[in-house]
């Protein structure tokens, strides 16, 4: 059997917190540790507005009240599931001014404002770092967008983390600072009626999950974009522009390691416009829906200077409006050591507009509609030999290649990646297989 690479295991509360205190505050203040509440201090708010409180360390059970963050502090609870911080639902329930902030190990719930009503970020200064870990941002509301969190131009970190059942946005960064930028790690957005929506410089989002989320789209990133080692999913968009049920990015962006499946909007899996290139990475992109556009990746290039490279993915078993699997309404898209075939059987996988989708060799296709006219092609392939999404190790669902398939071994090219998409060696036999997924050199 291959070897399959296992991601580290997230570092434990103590020494996370630990060491964001330390990055943060100065060696005598991250010392002074008050708690809340207590005989000094009354209420949460109260330690907070002693500046001799470096890391304020709330108890366990429900604390009720709108709170204000106006220096550098840590804020600790004693855990997601022990430590409740509850708006009134007359405001942001944490509302950040200054900074740098570390919150950890509580939940942040019935805040209720026009934006960020669980946390409010919106007046800190360009690139103020602030800090979210294993927090749960549930049940707040924001018309305007982010419902959860307004990051407003902070450099935003959010780390073991569960955003869900927000109304009106799950995480909205409006960033305009050069150097903003937006990271998560290991998180959860699942329930909400906007999943991931970030203008910013940057967003990084990794080992994390996307699902379920209705109303706008999946992930949304208007700046430069990477999304790794992610589960995309089940995510639905009812926006009538170009956006897709998954994932939007408008600039330059790189997904890797990552699965895109069952999502649906006016693109289905992943939309691609306005300008950058778009590399796509070791991924299945599979069973998706899009309404008007392409179900597995639509490409629209509003000021001709956009790319997109597909190398090494499996999409498969999308359905769409105008083609299956590609739609390409104006700039490039390129294929390599990739796996096409739709889902509806009526339509072509590919459709191209304006622009043109070509061949950098070693694809395999349903049918002949992607203009792949390399050598090393296959097309218009009866019998892909692919088996159900599921898990098979990594911490993304693939398609595995069962026995006999024509993309085992069919890679042309030694200029293939290290490992497939869960972190099995390339290549398992004498040349790299086609797709996301490399079979055990036994097939």
């Amino acid at each position: 059997m291959p070897t399959i690479i296992r991601h580290p295991a997230p570092r434990t509360v103590a020494l996370e917190v630990a060491t964001l205190v330390l990055l943060t505050l100065s060696p005598l203040a991250w010392a002074q540790v008050c708690t809340a509440p207590s005989d000094t201090y009354p209420n949460v708010q109260a330690a907070l507005d002693d500046v001799a409180c470096a890391t304020v360390v709330v108890a366990p059970g429900e604390h009720e009240g709108d709170l204000r963050i106006e220096r550098a502090v840590n804020l600790v609870g004693a855990g997601m599931n022990a430590t409740v911080l509850r708006g009134t639902g007359s405001g942001s329930a944490v509302e950040i001014t200054d900074g740098p902030v570390v919150i950890a190990d509580l939940t942040i719930t019935g805040g209720s404002a026009n934006e960020g009503g669980g946390i409010n970020a919106e007046r800190v200064a360009d690139g103020t770092r602030i800090s979210a870990i294993r927090v749960r941002l549930t049940g707040n509301t924001a018309p305007a967008g982010g419902a959860a969190v307004d990051t407003g131009q902070s450099h935003f970190r959010l780390v073991d983390s569960l955003v869900d059942r927000n109304t009106g946005g799950g995480l909205v960064s409006e960033i305009v600072a050069i150097d903003g930028n937006v990271v998560v790690e290991r998180s959860r957005f699942f329930g909400n009626t906007r999943g991931l929506v970030v203008q910013a410089v940057s967003l990084t989002l990794r080992d994390s999950v996307v699902t379920g989320n209705r109303a706008a789209t999946g992930i949304v990133s208007l700046g430069e974009g990477s999304v790794e080692r992610t589960t995309v999913s089940n995510n639905v968009s009812t926006a009538s522009d170009f956006v897709c049920g998954g994932i939007t990015m408008s600039e330059t962006g790189t997904i890797v390691d990552s699965t895109i499946a069952d999502n649906e909007g006016p693109g289905g899996g992943v939309c691609h416009t306005d300008v950058g290139l778009l590399t796509i990475t070791n991924t299945t992109i599979s069973g998706n829906v899009g309404t008007r556009f392409a179900g597995g990746v639509s490409h629209s290039d509003r000021d001709f200077g956009s790319d997109t490279i597909l190398d090494h993915v499996t999409l498969v078993e999308n359905a769409g409006s105008i083609a299956d699997s590609i739609g390409m309404f104006a700039g490039q898209v390129r294929l390599r050591a990739t796996i096409v075939a739709g889902a509806s059987g009526s339509l072509d996988d590919c459709f191209s507009g304006f622009g043109d989708i070509a061949s950098f060799g070693s694809n395999l296709a349903a049918d002949a509609s992607c203009n792949l006219l390399r050598g090393s092609d296959q097309v218009s392939v009866a019998d892909i030999g692919l088996a159900p999404l599921a898990d098979n190790g990594g911490g993304t669902r693939t398609h595995a290649l069962l026995p006999g398939s024509p993309a085992i071994d069919a890679v042309a090219s030694d200029n293939c990646p290290a490992t497939d998409q869960r972190g099995v060696s390339r290549p398992q036999g004498e040349a790299c297989d086609v797709g996301a997924f490399e079979a055990d050199a036994a097939l």
